[in-house]
């Protein structure tokens, strides 16, 4: 299992967080900038095994408590 990987895709969820709160009008760029690092996310998560998606889902559901 690559453990980098995971991480790697755990920091960058972190750093999308205020993407669900940034608004597209008022800030653009910051909104931007967090989407194309959701897209870099997404990226990650279509090169996990099913072993590292596991351990993603479970570090992403203790963050969003």
């Amino acid at each position: 299992m690559n453990e980098q990987l995971v991480q790697e895709a755990v920091d960058l969820f972190i750093e999308v967080l205020p993407l669900e709160t940034t608004d597209i009008e008022t800030e653009s760029a910051k909104w931007h900038d967090l989407y194309s690092k959701e897209c870099s996310l997404y990226g990650l998560i279509g090169r996990m095994t099913d072993d590292e998606l596991n351990e993603y889902r479970i570090a992403v559901k203790y963050i969003k408590k």
